[in-house]
């Protein structure tokens, strides 16, 4: 999960909470006569939750490609969707974004068959829907139409898998949009803290890169370049689809393997990735910007989706910082009055991922917030969680882990992604079971191997005074200064005596 994420998750929950507590209150004053005490939720008791996986089914083509596919006769619509192994972390650091530009214009640039414009009037005649992405470390597709459609809409999303034109217009076209978002980048700093933390902390990883790359090394890339990267990561052996809705099954495969007849199976280049860094030291990082309010992140690598501290982490970081309920949220923003919308957040990626905490926080409060949520950091590390605060984490994410599944749609995309990420077939069935298996000592383990507060990166964004009641000591200090667009391949750093004010 994101920062941004994160934080539309917190605000739903606030929501959340005062539509709840507005229903309650309206429903106490309805009885004129009767006099209702309110009651404590938590106080509410209810029978163990029982829980039975979903389940699809999974077919091998004859070219390698993985279905998975889940009738659902409720409503005349298919949808379709797909993993792609394959991602920006492939790609060398001179032509960043090539991932990215690629997964872009194989949907706008046509097919060998339909120019890109004839393909928007073909899906908007029927109100249907292909798309493309790629992203760091997965490429999707990803298709919607009606029933009666499907045979004219699915021709379409195979030709935009198979033999993309890459237009050179399109191309032209969408470098020209990416060069406008470079130019405004520096605009809204939540975007500013997000991207500069991310290569604060991974460094010379792929991870570190901007997705959509650099003006310069988009500058780079040809169509020669696009053509290589999609010859080399999309085959069907490389892809996991998954199909739900208003189908039979054994039609459905028949027709897949007609639409990728002469789709071979091949065998995938893949580049070798760079090593994580190993180690950290604690830091304060700067960016000035004048704005009322700090924008603030501070955490370190994390662990991998596969580790098998997965669900002890899982509920670790619910106490902590990943719920309106967390201790992030009552001491920072509650008691503290620090911080609307405060949290953690363990990412998860297929290397490994980022720990961090995130909050925004006006400038004078700035060392404060950090100070607290730091104090957070050491005292989840040093001593068990409350039996209350450890019930409600599990109660929490096994009832969420239940609804994730509302729609066949939602279904399929789990099992698409289970596979895709190497978790075992077994995982939708035992995955309440293991969460369940956590301990106050396995949470207090986990905490004390991958939450670090002694090695914290801590980016802020804001003016100086958000700076000003930093302690000496605090950690190495750095500023950043921002180019117009920033750019990779700039020395932006410029390292200064830690104090109480920025080097400008």
């Amino acid at each position: 999960m994101s920062r941004a994420d994160a934080k539309k998750m917190m605000r739903l929950l606030v929501v959340g909470a005062l539509l709840c507590l507005a229903a309650w209150s309206g429903a106490s004053g309805t009885s004129e006569t009767t006099e209702q005490q309110p009651v404590d939720p938590r106080s509410l008791k209810f029978p163990p939750l029982e829980f039975k996986a979903p389940k699809a089914d999974r077919t091998v083509l004859p070219n390698g490609m993985v279905v998975y596919t889940l009738e659902d006769h409720f409503l005349p619509i298919i949808n379709v969707t797909s993993a792609i192994n394959t991602g920006e972390m492939y790609v060398p650091a001179e032509k960043a974004g090539l991932a990215s530009l690629t997964g872009d214009v194989m949907r706008t640039g046509g097919t060998k068959k339909m120019t890109g414009d004839d393909v928007d009037k073909a899906l908007d005649y029927v109100a249907a829907s292909v798309s493309v992405s790629i992203g760091r470390d997965r490429g999707t597709a990803a298709m919607f139409c009606l029933r009666k459609d499907f045979d004219s809409i699915l021709p379409i999303f195979a030709e935009i898998l198979v033999s993309p034109a890459f237009a050179r217009d399109k191309i032209d076209k969408r470098k020209k949009e990416l060069m406008e978002s470079f130019r405004r980048e520096n605009d809204e700093p939540e975007e500013i803290v997000g991207r500069e933390f991310r290569r604060l902390v991974y460094k010379e990883h792929p991870y570190a890169r901007r997705e959509t790359g650099y003006p310069e090394t988009i500058e780079r890339i040809g169509r020669d370049d696009m053509l290589a990267f999609h010859a080399n990561f999309f085959h069907p052996k490389n892809i996991i689809l998954g199909i739900s809705g208003d189908f039979e099954k054994k039609e459905m495969l028949q027709k897949l393997e007609e639409v990728f007849t002469g789709w071979e199976r091949c065998e995938i280049d893949f580049p070798p990735v760079p090593e994580m860094p190993a180690s950290f030291e604690r830091s304060l990082n700067y960016i000035r910007k004048d704005i009322n309010q700090s924008s603030v992140l501070l955490g370190h690598i994390g662990l991998e989706r596969l580790n098998p501290d997965f669900y002890a982490v899982s509920v670790m970081n619910f106490i902590l910082g990943a719920d309106f309920t967390s201790r992030l949220v009552e001491n920072v923003r509650t008691k503290g009055g620090l911080a609307y919308s405060v949290g953690s957040v363990f990412e998860m990626p297929k290397y490994k991922g980022m720990f961090f905490c995130y909050f925004d926080t006006a400038n004078p409060q700035t060392r404060f917030a950090v100070e607290k949520t730091v104090a957070e950091l050491e005292r989840i590390r040093s001593e068990k969680v409350s039996e209350e605060e450890f019930k409600r984490a599990k109660d929490a994410l096994s009832n969420r882990f239940v609804f994730t599944f509302a729609t066949s749609r939602s279904v399929v995309e789990k099992l698409v992604s289970i596979e895709y990420e190497g978790l075992p077939r077994d995982y939708l069935d035992t995955y309440l079971d293991k969460v369940a298996a956590v301990t106050p000592d396995d949470a207090l383990r986990v905490a004390q191997k991958y939450i670090h507060p002694e090695s914290i990166t801590l980016l802020v964004v804001g003016d100086e005074e958000a700076l000003r009641s930093f302690p000496e000591n605090w950690g190495k200090f750095n500023t950043i200064g921002l180019s117009s667009p920033p750019s990779e391949a700039e020395g932006t750093w410029k390292e200064g005596s830690n104090g109480s004010s920025a080097e400008q």
